[in-house]
Parts: C-alpha cells; structure tokens; sequence
C-alpha cells in the first residue's frame, strides 16, 4: 500500500519506536493550521492527544522552548522525547495506530 509520508521516513531516525505504547502530548495552539492538520489525523486514527495549547498556558510555552529553543508547533512530545513537523507527526501517529493491529 502507498504510504503518503513515505518521504519523512529518514527524519523519523531517533524518534521513540512507535511499536511500543507511549505518553503522548501535542505542544500546539488552536489558530494553527498545522496543529489542527496533525490534531485531525491523530483523532481520525483514534489516537488521543493531551494537547498543550502554548498561547494559552505559558508553562507549555516555557517547556516547549527549554525541549526545542523554538516557539514552533506542532510538536509531540514522546516519553519526553520532542518530534517537531506536521508530516513528520502524522507519519509517526500512522506507525504508532498500527502497533496494536
């Protein structure tokens, strides 16, 4: 089958393996596009997202910049373990859905 993130496969390398169960936060904020791409493909897998709204919890938005030295979002945080890029996201939520399948 086609695998449409086929192209994020090498920025994956150092990601926590999706074949095991992890904590799963979304560093986002809801005037994002790309947080809302990744918060609907998360949903439309059935994989819940406890979601870190950064413009509206300033602790989010101190931990995001300690993780990444960046304001930018999406990022999911994986057993504390930062994973920034929309495509990159879904592709790892596509891998990590299948675990149990």
């Amino acid at each position: 089958m086609f695998d449409r993130f086929a192209s994020t496969a090498s920025l994956l390398d150092g990601a926590p393996s999706p074949d095991e169960d992890h904590e799963l936060e979304l560093f986002m904020y809801f005037g994002c596009g790309f947080s809302h791409r990744v918060m609907h493909h998360a949903e439309s897998l059935g994989v819940e997202l406890p979601l870190r709204d950064i413009h509206a919890d300033r602790e989010a938005l101190s931990q995001l910049l300690e993780l990444t030295g960046r304001r930018t979002v999406p990022v999911l945080l994986i057993d504390g373990v930062p994973l920034p890029e929309s495509r990159v996201i879904m592709a790892w939520l596509d891998r990590y859905a299948r675990r149990a399948a």
